[in-house]
């Protein structure tokens, strides 16, 4: 399998650093309104990608970075909101928890 190694700008073979293992990390979109397509190709890809290195049996371990929420997505929620601020809060902190 070969791929885009944008240190060097070239396509190359992959090869793990230990040998049938990886390590992957991918930073999560960071959204400033509503999330739209373009937001969901970073998860496709890199999902797509994990799952094709695990059924070639590498053990992968892969962290996915999820970004704060903008001010903005806040103020937003607490403006349309009828929730109370803390119980709101608690809710958005369980939807980004992944289990």
């Amino acid at each position: 399998m070969k791929i885009f190694n944008t240190m060097t700008r070239t396509k190359e073979e992959f090869v793990p650093m230990e040998e049938g293992k990886v390590k992957m990390y991918a930073c999560g979109p960071t959204v400033y309104n509503y999330f739209h397509l373009g937001n969901a190709r970073p998860f496709v890809t890199f999902d797509t990608l994990r799952r094709y290195l695990e059924y070639r049996g590498y053990d992968v371990t892969f962290i996915w970075e999820m970004p704060v929420l903008s001010l903005h997505l806040i103020r937003c929620a607490v403006i349309w909101s009828t929730e109370d601020m803390m119980l709101l809060s608690a809710r958005i902190l369980r939807i980004l928890t992944i289990r």
